[in-house]
């Protein structure tokens, strides 16, 4: 008697687990899922730190690092149609790009300050946006939804001058000049074009953490209204990064990611409030393939309307990490936290790297594509505009579409 009770214990648990095991499958299953479609050898031998899609998604725009060059490569057939390197001595180094919404223009903003606008069929240059002679930061470009205003990030770390520049793309002429009280985070304008979104971060030292404030600038009187976010992460520290961020379908929303806290934030602007919080789990530093580690915080993610993606990297590094920053920097952990490092580096490859796929506003997970460390580790992602083909930038030059497929 005692051995059939056991024997219908045990069949229970069994179905237990095999119907906790298919309820966790169906909860998290995929709607989408997304093929390999091509590899572009698009940078060789250097990380590929920026990728964009064309408005219409046929077009894909690269950056690599040393070879200070933008290429755009054709998405059908993985072809490169054309190069942009400007002619100058050194030349400049290319920092971000963006077409303007009908697709015949792609602005590309460099480290010296200026903003060249190209032709978008064959890469002519058009006209050249500078304010200042001044070589300062410029991290971040963004056309309004019509097409006729140009908006740039302008930073001097040396003496704390943050500024916005708005231009008339039409005849390169300077329609303002926006002032922040601390580096311009991000740029987005309204879906209707009559507001500029500019993020900065608010600091509370009492606190030791970091709010977000964003100024609502009117396109036409550029009269100011703020909103402030308090305590989003639980640091000070952020470093200068600048974020790319959008409204979703509904304008009420907007996604406002946090690189250095792996978070992405979609806010509700009325009344203010943060409605969802995407987090991954990330270690803070990226594979240079001649540099070796760079200790530095690296969340590739890409923003659409209706799509989140980002990259997730676990594994045996960020355990060794964790345990290494837990130890003490005293002479009887040195040597440990040495071998530590040089066991970090043997396993850096081992990375697990995970892009999820997020629909928007509800967050639901909805595809999940697995990227192997040993081909490459993924430095940038974009998503087309109609979110079917996603692209990964890696660390051996080389980019990865994938297309999505129902």
């Amino acid at each position: 008697m005692r051995f059939l009770w056991l024997a219908f214990l045990l069949v229970l648990v069994l179905a237990l687990a095999s119907f906790g095991f298919w309820w966790h499958r169906q909860a998290t299953k995929s709607q989408l899922a997304f093929v390999p479609y091509k590899v572009i050898n698009a940078h060789p031998s250097e990380p590929v730190y920026r990728i964009t899609f064309s408005p219409d998604g046929q077009l894909l725009v690269t950056r690599g690092g040393a070879d200070k060059t933008v290429k755009v490569w054709s998405v059908e057939d993985g072809q490169l149609l054309y190069e942009i390197h400007i002619a100058l001595v050194p030349p400049p180094q290319p920092i971000c790009f963006a077409f303007s919404p009908d697709g015949r223009l792609l602005a590309v903003g460099y480290a010296d300050g200026a903003v060249r606008i190209f032709n978008a069929a064959d890469g002519q240059l058009k006209r050249t946006l500078r304010n200042s002679p001044r070589v300062n930061w410029l991290g971040l470009i963004v056309f309004s939804p019509d097409g006729k205003l140009l908006a740039q990030t302008w930073d001097d770390f040396l003496i704390e001058d943050h500024r916005v520049f708005v231009w008339e793309v039409a005849t390169g002429k300077l329609v303002r000049e926006l002032k922040n009280s601390n580096q311009t985070m991000s740029l987005a304008f309204s879906p209707s074009g009559k507001q500029l979104v500019v993020a900065e971060p608010n600091f509370n030292f009492r606190t030791a953490s970091i709010g977000l404030t964003l100024n609502f600038w009117d396109t036409k009187t550029w009269q100011k209204r703020t909103l402030n976010f308090a305590s989003l992460l639980p640091s000070p520290l952020i470093g200068s990064r600048y974020e790319t961020t959008a409204f979703l379908s509904d304008p009420q929303r907007f996604l406002m990611p946090l690189s250095y806290g792996n978070k992405v934030f979609v806010l509700r602007l009325h009344p203010p409030a943060v409605e969802r919080v995407f987090t991954a789990l990330n270690f803070p530093f990226a594979l240079h393939p001649r540099a070796g580690i760079a200790w530095r915080s690296e969340f590739p993610y890409a923003v659409q309307k209706d799509m989140l993606a980002v990259v997730e990297k676990r594994g045996i590094p960020q355990q060794l990490y964790r345990l290494n920053m837990s130890l003490p920097d005293c002479p009887p952990f040195d040597k440990f936290k040495v071998r530590l490092e040089r066991n970090l580096m043997r396993n850096l490859r081992r990375t697990d790297q995970v892009i999820r796929c997020y629909r928007l506003p509800d967050g639901k997970e909805v595809a999940r594509i697995r990227q192997n460390a040993r081909e490459g580790w993924i430095y940038s992602l974009a998503l087309s505009p109609d979110s079917r083909y996603l692209a990964a930038g890696l660390d051996s030059g080389q980019v990865v579409i994938w297309t999505r497929v129902q």
